[in-house]
């Protein structure tokens, strides 16, 4: 019976330090997006690409990667390149939280919300700029972030 009880002990401190963990990684999205919208505000450009590096360095196919990204482009007066990198966002945040959704963790889904945000930036951005088709693009993908949170089961 000691034999077991070692491994057993083990494995419900492992359990209990994985529940006690004070942030999660959808947690951390959310705020390194928060830490990324504020540095953007105030033209902080050094800590949008750290934000965009922790973001890539956690997770490859994170769509605000090129959402930071494209912002970062614009703001150096990189125009083109912002426009691809905001396509890139639009493709992937649409992959991952509209068609993708039913596969998502409680924890992804909850930053549909953020990626939300997100497309909204984008889409304000467009519409300054006078290119309403543009923005009706990204306002398409807010309309499907807000259609999966209301019909897709979110908060379930």
């Amino acid at each position: 019976m000691r034999s077991a009880a070692t491994p057993l002990s083990v494995l419900l401190l492992v359990v209990i330090l994985a529940g006690c963990s004070p942030t999660r990684p959808g947690e951390l999205t959310r705020e390194d997006f928060d830490e990324g919208m504020r540095a953007l505000a105030e033209g902080d450009l050094e800590t949008v690409d750290r934000v965009a590096d922790r973001l890539r360095e956690r997770d490859p196919a994170e769509p605000l990667v090129p959402f930071f990204r494209g912002m970062l482009a614009r703001r150096r007066g990189d125009a083109e390149g912002a426009e691809v990198l905001f396509n890139e966002f639009y493709a992937s945040a649409y992959d991952r939280y509209v068609k993708g959704y039913a596969e998502l963790s409680i924890h992804d889904r909850g930053l549909i919300q953020t990626a939300r945000a997100a497309a909204l930036e984008v889409s304000y951005l467009y519409i300054e700029e006078n290119r309403y088709m543009d923005a009706n693009l990204f306002n398409i993908l807010v309309d499907d972030f807000d259609a999966v949170v209301k019909h897709g089961g979110a908060g379930r």
